[in-house]
C-alpha cells in the first residue's frame, strides 16, 4: 500500500514539474547537432544528395533558410551556442583556448544546461543510445572555458523517459573529417563550387562529404523513429543544426556563407500548443544566429531570458525584434592566426580582415594533412592550371575588405568592396560591424601571447588538454621532442639491422586494432656523413602498388626533414635545406626499393645523391634500412647539439592503395609544413637524462573508455631502447588537485622474434566523478628506479 502511495505522489510531482506557471504542458527538447555541415541537404535544394529523414523533419517542422553560427569553427561556435553569447564577448574566441588555465565565464553567464536545470529540466548529453541503433553519440562539448560542476545530468537515452521534461542533445561526427566513406555519391555527378578546381581529387572529396551526410541522415532517421517508439515524439521539440560550415577549403574556419551558414530545422510536437511564429512546413527567411537558440529554449520552457544573454528569442510570445544583421568572427584556429570580422544583412556580406598580410592558404597542419584540395590548389597553382577565381585562394596576401552581393553571387567570388556603386552599402555594413565590436566588447582586439598561439592555446608546458569529446594525447613540451644518438659504427644498408646498437627506437601503431600485423618501430642514428633510419614492422603482407610517382600509395615511409638552422628552422614553406619524400622497400610484394621526392616547386632542381634503401622479409614481417647523406643539404654541418625538424610516417596497404597511416611524433593532423615538424636533437649517445625527458617517444600510448562499463583501458608501446630495462609500468590516475584516484600496473606482451613490446593496463572508474583527469605512466627498472614517464589527459 505504501509503495503505491509513493508511486502516486511521484507521478503527481512529475506531472506538476512538466507544466508551466501558465498551466500549459512543457515540452521536452532534443538537439541533434552535426559537425562541419552546411545547408547541403536536399530540402535546402541540393540535388546531389538525398536526405529523406531530415527532409521529413523539415516538412513536419520549420526550416530556417538563413541560420548562421557566430564562428566558423567548432569550439568558439559551441561556446557561443551553449551560452547564448558571442564568443568574442566571453573570451572564448580563439579555437580550443583556455583549456588549462581555469578560465571562468563572466558573472551572469552560464551554460544553457545549467539555466534549463534551474527551470526544472533534466539535462543530457547523450552517448549511450539503444543498442539496436548500432551507434553512439560522441558527447562533444568543446568549450573554451572551465565548466563549474557537471554540464549535464546523464549521457544515457534510457534515462529520458522517466525524467521529463528534459533537454538533451546528441552530437554526430559523420561530416567531420575523416569522412566515413560509403561510396554512394558518383564523384563525376557532383556540382563543385566555382572556387574549387574541377579535378578528380576535388570531386572525390566532395562526394565523400555527401556520403557522410547520407550516413548522418540515416542515423537521424533512427532517432526520430526511436522517439516515436518510446512515446516521446508527441511532446518533444526536435532541433537539428550544425556547429559550423563544412570541412572544405573555403568553408570551415573562414567567414563566408560557406563557413558560417548552417542548416537549422525545428519541429514542434503535436500534443503541445505551438508557440506564436511557428507553422509546420514553413520556411523562415529571417536572419537567425545560433546563439538565439538558448534564449528561445528558455522562453519556450517558461523561463526568463537571462539579463546578459545576447541571443534573441525567435519564437513564442516573448519574441525579440528580428535581426537586421548577422555577425561572425574568426580568430586563431589551431596554430594559425587570422582575425576576421564579418556582418551580413539579407543581401550583402561585408568582411573586415585585420591580418591582410597573410595568405588564405597560410600554413595549417590540420588542413594540410586532412584536406586533399588544400594541397591540390597549391600544386595546380604552381602548374598554372587554376581559373582566376580559384587562383585567388593562392595569392600571397588577402584583401583588407570584402563585400559580396549574395543575390547575384551566392558563392562570394566577386569582391565589390571597391565598387563606387556600393559605397553606401559598404559604409552601412562597416558601421554596423564597428558598433557591434564596441557594444559586445570584442576581446579579439587583444591578441593572444605568442607562446599560446604557437602551442595552439596550451598554457602549461607538457600539458595538452582534451578536445572536448576524446581522450587526448599529450606531446612533450617544445622545443625538443627526442634525441638521436651517434652511430657506433658505419651502417651497411642491407636490411639486416646488424649495426643498430644504441639507436633511438620509436614505436608506431600503438593501440591500433591490427597491431599484430601493422605494429612496428623506427630506429634512428646519425654520423658525420649520414642520417640513418631503420624500420622493424610486423606487417605480414608488405606490398606496394603505387607507381614510381605515387610511392605514398602503398606500404611506404613518408619522410620529412628540415636541416635549416637558427631562425630559419621551422619556417612554414618548403625551401632548400628541407625535404619531403617517400621511400619503400617494395614493388608490390617483391623486395625492390624505390624513392620519390614530393613534386613541390621547392624540389624541382633537387637530385638526391647517395640515398640507399634496403629490406628483407622475415618470418614475422620485415626490416628495412634507409641512408640519407647530409651532402644533399648545402651548408649543413651535423654535430652533437644540432636540432633538426624531423617526422616519419608509416603508410600501410596490405596489397591495395594506402589505407592506414601513423606518424611517429606529431600525429596525422600535425604535419604538412616544416613549421610543424618535431624538433629532434643530435647527441653523442642517449643518456639517462635524455631518456627521462622522452616519455612520449619511448612510451607512446593509446587510451579508450569502455562503451558499456566504467573502465579506462591503456595500451603502451615500450621502445626497444629501454624495453630490456623496464620491469614495471605503473599508471596513476590523478584528479585536478593532483590526488591519485586510481593506480594499476600494466601487463607486458612481447613478440619474441621481433622484440616489440606492448603493455596493457586497466583502471576502474565507477567511483570516479565526471571531470578532467591525468594518467601518469611511469616506467621503472627492477630496482624501482624511474626510467621515464609521460602524462596523458583523460576526460571522464
Amino acid at each position: 500500500m505504501f509503495r503505491h502511495f509513493i508511486l502516486a505522489v511521484t507521478t503527481v510531482l512529475l506531472a506538476v514539474s512538466s507544466v508551466t506557471a501558465a498551466g500549459t504542458a512543457r515540452p521536452n527538447f532534443l538537439w541533434l547537432i552535426a559537425e562541419d555541415l552546411g545547408p547541403d541537404l536536399s530540402c535546402y535544394g541540393n540535388s546531389d544528395v538525398q536526405t529523406p529523414h531530415l527532409d521529413r523533419l523539415a516538412s513536419e517542422g520549420m526550416r530556417f533558410q538563413f541560420a548562421f553560427v557566430t564562428c566558423p569553427v567548432c569550439s568558439p561556435s559551441r561556446s557561443a551556442i551553449m551560452t547564448g553569447m558571442y564568443q568574442t564577448t566571453i573570451d572564448a574566441h580563439n579555437h580550443r583556448s583556455h583549456r588549462d588555465d581555469g578560465h571562468r565565464l563572466p558573472e551572469g553567464v552560464r551554460l544553457l544546461t545549467h539555466w534549463m536545470k534551474d527551470a526544472g529540466y533534466f539535462t543530457a548529453n547523450l552517448r549511450e543510445l539503444p543498442e539496436e541503433w548500432g551507434f553512439r553519440g560522441i558527447g562533444k562539448t568543446d568549450f573554451n572555458f572551465f565548466v563549474e560542476g557537471r554540464s549535464c545530468d546523464t549521457d544515457r537515452w534510457a534515462d529520458l523517459k522517466s525524467h521529463q521534461p528534459f533537454f538533451a542533445q546528441i552530437n554526430f561526427h559523420e561530416t567531420h573529417r575523416p569522412f566515413p566513406r560509403t561510396r554512394q555519391t558518383p564523384p563525376e555527378k557532383v556540382h563543385l563550387p566555382p572556387y574549387y578546381p574541377d579535378h578528380p581529387v576535388a570531386r572525390a572529396d566532395w562526394a565523400a562529404y555527401l556520403d557522410a551526410l547520407i550516413e548522418l541522415d540515416r542515423k537521424v532517421g533512427r532517432i526520430l523513429d526511436g522517439l516515436k517508439r518510446d512515446g516521446l515524439a508527441d511532446n518533444t521539440v526536435v532541433v537539428f543544426f550544425a556547429d559550423n560550415g563544412p570541412a572544405h577549403v573555403r568553408a570551415k574556419q573562414f567567414c563566408y556563407d560557406s563557413g558560417l551558414r548552417v542548416p537549422l530545422i525545428l519541429r514542434w510536437p503535436k500534443s503541445i500548443p505551438a508557440p506564436s511564429g511557428y507553422a509546420p512546413g514553413r520556411v523562415d527567411t529571417r536572419l537567425v544566429e545560433l546563439i538565439d537558440l538558448a534564449p528561445t529554449l528558455l522562453a519556450l520552457a517558461g523561463a526568463d531570458k537571462p539579463a546578459r544573454m545576447q541571443g534573441r528569442v525567435i519564437l513564442g510570445d516573448r519574441q525579440d525584434p528580428p535581426r537586421q544583421y548577422a555577425f561572425g568572427a574568426r580568430d586563431r584556429c589551431d596554430e594559425t592566426i587570422f582575425r576576421f570580422r564579418t556582418v551580413r544583412d539579407a543581401r550583402y556580406r561585408y568582411i573586415r580582415n585585420f591580418t591582410p598580410d597573410r595568405p588564405f592558404l597560410q600554413a595549417n597542419r590540420y588542413k594540410e594533412t586532412s584536406y586533399p584540395v588544400w594541397n591540390l590548389l597549391k600544386t595546380l597553382h604552381a602548374e598554372g592550371k587554376l581559373t582566376p577565381i580559384q587562383a585567388v585562394l593562392c595569392a600571397p596576401t588577402m584583401p583588407e575588405e570584402e563585400l559580396y552581393d549574395l543575390d547575384h553571387d551566392p558563392h562570394e567570388t566577386a569582391n565589390l568592396a571597391n565598387d563606387p556603386a556600393l559605397a553606401e552599402v559598404k559604409a552601412r555594413l562597416k558601421d554596423a560591424l564597428e558598433r557591434w565590436t564596441e557594444e559586445t566588447q570584442d576581446r579579439g582586439r587583444l591578441p593572444e601571447p605568442e607562446f599560446l598561439a604557437a602551442n595552439q592555446g596550451v598554457r602549461w608546458p607538457g600539458n595538452r588538454p582534451n578536445f572536448g569529446y576524446t581522450l587526448a594525447d599529450e606531446p612533450m613540451p617544445p622545443p625538443i621532442q627526442a634525441a638521436i644518438p651517434k652511430a657506433k659504427q658505419a651502417v651497411v644498408v642491407d636490411g639486416h639491422l646488424d649495426e643498430w646498437s644504441g639507436a633511438l627506437a620509436a614505436p608506431v601503431h600503438v593501440g591500433h586494432p591490427d597491431w599484430s600485423n601493422r605494429g612496428g618501430e623506427f630506429l634512428l642514428m646519425w654520423d658525420e656523413n649520414h642520417l640513418y633510419v631503420g624500420q622493424r614492422c610486423l606487417d605480414q603482407q608488405p606490398a606496394h602498388v603505387g607507381r614510381d610517382d605515387q610511392i605514398w600509395n602503398g606500404d611506404a615511409v613518408e619522410f620529412y626533414l628540415d636541416t635549416r638552422q637558427g631562425d630559419q628552422l621551422g619556417k612554414p614553406d618548403f625551401a632548400p635545406g628541407t625535404l619531403h619524400m617517400f621511400w619503400t622497400p617494395f614493388t608490390r610484394s617483391e623486395v625492390k626499393p624505390r624513392i620519390q621526392v614530393r613534386p613541390l616547386p621547392a624540389f624541382k632542381d633537387l637530385r638526391l645523391d647517395g640515398v640507399e634503401v634496403a629490406a628483407r622479409k622475415t618470418a614475422w614481417g620485415y626490416t628495412a634500412e634507409f641512408k640519407l647523406p647530409w651532402r644533399n643539404f648545402a651548408g649543413f654541418a651535423p654535430k652533437a647539439g644540432v636540432v633538426l625538424g624531423l617526422d616519419l610516417e608509416l603508410c600501410s596497404s596490405d596489397g591495395g592503395p594506402r589505407s592506414d597511416r601513423t606518424f611517429v611524433w606529431t600525429g596525422p593532423a600535425s604535419v604538412g609544413s616544416p613549421s610543424a615538424f618535431a624538433r629532434i636533437q643530435l647527441v653523442d649517445e642517449l643518456t639517462p637524462a635524455h631518456l627521462q625527458a622522452m616519455g612520449p617517444t619511448l612510451l607512446p600510448a593509446a587510451l579508450n573508455q569502455s562503451a558499456n562499463y566504467p573502465w579506462l583501458y591503456g595500451t603502451v608501446g615500450v621502445s626497444t631502447t629501454i624495453a630490456g630495462r623496464v620491469a614495471r609500468i605503473e599508471g596513476h590516475l590523478l584528479d585536478a588537485s593532483g590526488k591519485v584516484r586510481k593506480t594499476a600496473s600494466a601487463v607486458p606482451k612481447t613478440d619474441p622474434p621481433s622484440g616489440l613490446v606492448l603493455w596493457r593496463g586497466a583502471w576502474e572508474l565507477f567511483d570516479v566523478p565526471e571531470g578532467r583527469y591525468w594518467l601518469d605512466l611511469v616506467a621503472r627498472d627492477a630496482e624501482g628506479k624511474e626510467i621515464t614517464r609521460r602524462r596523458l589527459n583523460v576526460v571522464r
